[in-house]
């Protein structure tokens, strides 16, 4: 939230390499992705969102982090795939509540790069 997004991606791997068998491997992945995807890196972010997607099935920013960073990308049929997919198993989810998750600061990188991330999964469809 405070656009530290190489503090986080380095504290993030760290704990990553201190409990590879943690219950939060998909958490911390996920955060890796999004500081990725905020700092426009969209392959970095992919790859971290699909590994956070593997370890946490049920998350929710995983499979929306992967779908805006292919969309960024350039690879819309996949993207739209993945957000299809992910609209199907959870039908209630808006764009709002990502919004909500990822509200946590005013930073300029933060607010450029959630709003990208919106930008995408909108132009994917979801609503």
């Amino acid at each position: 939230g405070l656009g530290r997004f190489e503090e986080c991606i380095g504290a993030a791997k760290q704990a990553l390499r201190i409990g590879p068998r943690d219950t939060l491997v998909g958490g911390w992945n996920v955060m890796i992705a999004i500081c990725h995807f905020m700092r426009a890196e969209y392959v970095q972010a992919e790859e971290f969102a699909r590994v956070a997607w593997q370890a946490g099935p049920r998350l929710p920013l995983p499979p929306l982090t992967l779908a805006a960073s292919l969309h960024r990308e350039g690879r819309v049929d996949e993207a739209r795939k993945i957000a299809d997919e992910y609209r199907s198993r959870s039908p209630e989810f808006r764009l709002a509540h990502l919004e909500q998750r990822l509200m946590m600061g005013t930073e300029p990188r933060l607010v450029e790069g959630r709003q990208r991330m919106i930008d995408s999964l909108r132009a994917l469809g979801v609503p």
